[in-house]
């Protein structure tokens, strides 16, 4: 397996040779599927959504009718569920949506992840980063002119040109390397590392 190291000042591409055993996207779809939700559950985090109970509801609690000569259903109350205006039935209570996945499932579906993407060319460590501009435009140039779409860009490095000019380029999203997640990675075709970053991820992932 190879890694590709871009020199976003002149745009040369070097590979360096990475020792780690490839695993097959296709055949981990559980895996990558239960962090997903897990992830999306935990950002949804705690709902307030609720409805009144028969008890909250602020009608009068008198019978609405006799209980004989009417040929009707009984009833004791307007706050029932089938009446305009009364409860709702089996509707949503405050609740916490999150739960917890162990940590060595979400490290394994991380690191699947990131292999997917070394095997499909689709991370690049990038280098230079001190010597470019603030410019928005012109590193979105580069990045069209090297088929970079939608990446994840983690840097450990703070370059304050660098973070300038790629958080307004549509599609980007910035992370910190600690925050990598497989949601992200899924949604966003490249992943852009600095090398410090990516000395991390071969440290504590792959």
């Amino acid at each position: 397996m190879k890694v590709k190291f871009l020199n976003l000042s002149n745009l040369k591409v070097s590979e360096q040779d990475l020792d780690v055993v490839a695993e097959n996207l296709a055949d981990n779809h559980d895996l990558i599927a239960s962090v997903i939700k897990w992830q999306l559950a935990n950002r949804r985090g705690f709902s307030t959504a609720k409805t009144e109970t028969i008890d909250e509801i602020a009608l009068t609690g008198k019978k609405p009718f006799n209980q004989k000569g009417r040929g009707a259903a009984r009833q004791g109350s307007l706050k029932g569920a089938q009446f305009v205006g009364g409860a709702k039935a089996h509707g949503p209570k405050p609740r916490d949506y999150s739960y917890t996945l162990p940590k060595k499932m979400v490290k394994k579906a991380l690191s699947i992840m990131l292999k997917d993407k070394l095997i499909n060319d689709k991370v690049y460590v990038i280098e230079g980063l001190s010597e470019l501009p603030i410019s928005t435009n012109e590193l979105n140039k580069k990045f069209v002119q090297k088929g970079i779409n939608k990446p994840v860009v983690s840097c450990v490095d703070n370059v304050d040109n660098f973070t300038k000019s790629v958080r307004n380029i549509e599609g980007v999203k910035l992370l910190n390397v600690n925050a990598l997640n497989v949601y992200d990675l899924m949604n966003h075709d490249f992943l852009l590392l600095d090398k410090p970053a990516y000395e991390k991820i071969i440290k504590e992932v792959l």
